[in-house]
């Protein structure tokens, strides 16, 4: 239970409605197994699943061959739950199993089932049976009802392991209360459907806060559709409602293991409902003749691999919709780092398509690289520069040598022996001169970047891209050491976090020390990717000292990762064309003021007048009270606050004088009436406890 408990007749009622639904569910489905086979049959040496499950994380019998059995109660395309009807009433152990028989197995829900020798295993932590030598009908059972089991409470300071895990592979009742989606509808080859959400009840007040990754705060759960059962395309933020119009309504579901989470498995039957937040897609602001613009977009698999899209049809829709993407999503952006181009060639065809479809005048670079050639899923890194404003000096692919052999194709390698290729997606670097309204060419060097993903080991995947992240700053060094204060960026899709080792190392081994654009971003907007309902950085933009005189700001173009995975794609939608958000960051030769600022509170708006009085720009704070105005000429202005009721701050309007760089406004008197009056009556009863104790005493 998550929330406020039904009261006890609610609840029973619900139960037997729920284990109503399970019988109807199994006499809807085909019954043809149980007329096909034999009935009756028994093991005569079992063990029961309570047994297999056992009172740890683990199972007591992991590597062993057990019969056992169960009624059957979910069906997926792998496998199906099983459940001991009585169990043996220890809340320490689950009553389920998940069996798993690589296809989809001919048993119907509320069958009695005989599981004969199947292996003990613990699949990525999930207690399941493989391997089974067959599955017959059997009148063992009990009962073949089986009752979801009431899920108890998630306390404060439960982790998810201690409150689930006694429930892996069981049947439970879950209050049917609304959430706040973390991780958009995501849909799997597999037919599964996911989202990733936490109680609505969380949310206090004002926009919901990001669940970040490596936070355990709000905790995330996630709702599965693979038994079947519909969900509907949700975007974050918005809110999820199960058994819509019955608030006391409990949700009959199955608790499953899956790859590191827990999931809540619905049983067919049962719908759910989305309130919208809604939200259009990000777009950037268009860049002017004195300013340039630098993005990195992941293309999302985009070429004719066996495994993307081999078929001139599907390619040339993907193609329309990734050109839509950087005609107006990223409004033409002066240079773009692609990652996850097919080949060469899919760069061409894009500019070509830009030039025909959208006017802009792209000229490709890429150059191919391993990982170009793979017949089922090529990848090559490229970019596109706007030819009437750019002139590509010199490009090279940058392959790094490492005595690890990390399994990279030698075909054409220029390692020497001994020494081993680092990458499957060589960086490539260019030397670009960019013209616009200053006097001379505005040189810069930028270094494009897909390293190791995190698929796999990832114990060697991080060993892995530290060493890339080494090879990264020797580049950089390279440049600064033949032109000192040359201006560099290093972009790109590097798989790793914000805060992680290998980006820290990218930074402090590059000379001079190499500065994340992200330092400048609210918190609450650091973010390209979600997964599994955590939002984190995996595309970054650092930039060398030299330019932070022209930094003129840095936007996360989220038009993918915070958006469901359509069910069906529109070709005019500029919404997850890829599962990766591009970024922008906006120079202007000259120099720059920006300024931040935190009001503590959401939702305040703020309006930046110049000295004549005009409005220049509006922000509002974001769910953690930040605020941010990008790319102004330096001089005085000021800042006049609009709260919501009930919060007050403290001068209404304020001056602030800006120069060259970075700056905070100055600091407000924020005050909210009722945060104060609710701090206040906490302190008046703890004094009255105190006293009420010392009495007593």
């Amino acid at each position: 239970m998550l929330q406020g408990a039904p009261s006890m007749h609610q609840t029973l009622f619900h139960l037997l409605r729920l284990s109503s639904l399970i019988l109807l569910w199994g006499w809807l489905a085909s019954p043809a197994i149980v007329r096909a086979q034999e009935t009756g049959a028994s093991p005569a040496d079992w063990t029961p699943i309570y047994e297999l499950q056992g009172t740890g994380f683990t199972s007591p019998h992991q590597g062993e061959w057990h019969d056992t059995h169960g009624v059957v109660t979910g069906i997926t395309p792998t496998g199906f739950y099983l459940q001991d009807p009585t169990g043996d009433g220890n809340l320490q152990t689950s009553d389920g199993i998940f069996v798993y028989t690589r296809d989809r197995p001919p048993v119907v829900p509320g069958q009695c089932v005989w599981v004969q020798r199947g292996y003990v295993d613990e699949f990525y932590d999930k207690t399941e049976l493989s391997r089974i030598r067959a599955v017959r009908p059997s009148t063992h059972c009990q009962t073949t009802t089986v009752t979801p089991v009431p899920l108890p409470e998630l306390l404060p300071g439960m982790d998810h392991p201690s409150w689930l895990e006694p429930y892996e592979g069981m049947l439970v009742a879950i209050p049917g209360q609304p959430g706040v989606v973390h991780g958009p509808t995501k849909r799997f080859r597999n037919g599964d459907v996911e989202i990733a959400w936490s109680p609505a009840w969380m949310v206090a007040f004002g926009a919901p806060r990001r669940a970040f990754q490596g936070e355990i705060h709000p905790p995330l759960l996630y709702w599965s559709g693979i038994l079947g059962t519909p969900l509907p395309d949700a975007a974050w933020g918005d809110r999820i409602i199960p058994v819509p119009g019955q608030a006391t309504a409990m949700v009959a579901a199955i608790v499953d293991y899956n790859f590191g989470k827990y999931q809540f498995l619905p049983l067919p039957g049962q719908s759910f409902a989305v309130e919208a937040n809604p939200r259009p897609p990000g777009r950037a602001t268009p860049t002017t003749a004195d300013e340039i613009s630098l993005c990195t977009f992941n293309l999302y698999g985009f070429g004719q691999g066996t495994a993307q899209y081999p078929d001139e049809a599907s390619y040339v829709r993907q193609l329309r919709r990734r050109a839509l993407a950087i005609a107006e999503g990223l409004q033409g952006c002066t240079v773009i780092g692609l990652q996850e181009l097919g080949n060469p060639e899919d760069g061409r065809r894009l500019t070509e398509l830009l030039a025909v479809a959208h006017g802009l005048d792209y000229q490709a670079t890429a150059l191919p690289g391993p990982d170009s050639s793979d017949p089922e899923f090529p990848l090559t890194l490229g970019f596109l520069t706007r030819q009437s404003r750019v002139s590509v000096q010199a490009a090279r692919s940058a392959q790094g040598c490492s005595p690890t052999d990390f399994q990279v194709s030698t075909v054409d390698s220029p390692c020497p022996a001994g020494l081993y290729p680092l990458f499957s997606r060589p960086p490539l670097v260019v030397h670009l001169a960019i013209h616009g309204q200053w006097p001379e060419p505005y040189e810069l060097y930028v270094i494009n970047n897909h390293w190791k993903s995190k698929a796999g080991d990832e114990t060697l995947n991080a060993a892995w891209r530290l060493e890339q992240a080494r090879h990264v700053a020797r580049l950089v060094q390279e440049i600064t050491a033949d032109e000192p204060g040359a201006r560099v960026v290093v972009l790109g899709d590097l798989n790793d976090y914000y805060d992680s080792a290998p980006v820290r190392l990218v930074q402090a081994e590059s000379r001079p020390s190499l500065v994340h654009a992200y330092d400048f971003l609210p918190r609450q907007d650091r973010y390209t990717y979600i997964y599994n309902g955590a939002s984190q950085v995996l595309d970054h933009i650092l930039i060398s000292p030299s330019l932070l005189e022209d930094f003129a700001g840095i936007q996360v173009i989220h038009m993918n990762a915070d958006y469901p995975t359509p069910a069906q794609e529109r070709p005019d939608d500029l919404r997850h064309v890829s599962d990766h958000d591009p970024v922008l960051l906006r120079l202007r030769p000259g120099g720059a003021a920006n300024l931040a600022g935190n009001l503590i509170y959401p939702d305040i708006g703020i309006t930046l007048r110049n000295e004549d009085g005009d409005v220049l720009a509006t922000a509002r704070t974001d769910a953690d009270g930040d605020f941010r105005f990008w790319n102004l000429q330096p001089g005085t202005y000021t800042l006049a606050y609009a709260p919501p009721a009930g919060i007050q701050v403290t001068p209404p309007d304020q001056p602030v004088a800006l120069t060259v760089g970075f700056q905070q406004a100055p600091p407000a008197q924020v005050r909210h009436q009722a945060i104060e009056t609710a701090a206040t009556l906490l302190l008046w009863s703890l004094n009255a406890r105190a006293e009420i104790q010392g009495i007593s005493r």
